[in-house]
């Protein structure tokens, strides 16, 4: 499997291109650290291993100053992710989130 990007300034947008669920698991950590990311996974189902691998990159993207948004399909997922990341319904409301915590770290 590999990730669609889409580089901008701030961020980049990875959208999955999935062959099984097994694939999508790895490359999640392949996934670096080093920017803010914006993760489109409407196209795919969250495995428990999924979501753990993305809270662990989560927390190391915070710990490292970075946003790590998750965008998801429906708003009962984002109260089921809500204790693990940021999940949001939208790649907009994505970006608007990268912003605000860009402003709130240069503060």
């Amino acid at each position: 499997m590999a990730w669609e990007q889409e580089k901008k300034e701030k961020y980049t947008i990875f959208k999955p291109i999935v062959t099984n669920a097994q694939d999508f698991e790895k490359d999640i950590l392949s996934l670096n650290k080093a920017e803010n990311k914006i993760i489109d996974t409407r196209s795919v189902s969250l495995s428990e291993t999924a979501i753990a691998h993305f809270s662990k990159l989560f927390n190391q993207h915070a710990n490292d100053q970075r946003s790590f948004i998750i965008v998801v399909s429906s708003l009962d997922e984002m109260t089921r992710f809500e204790d693990y990341f940021i999940a949001v319904p939208t790649i907009s409301e994505a970006i608007d989130y990268i912003y605000m915590e860009e402003l709130e770290r240069n503060l």
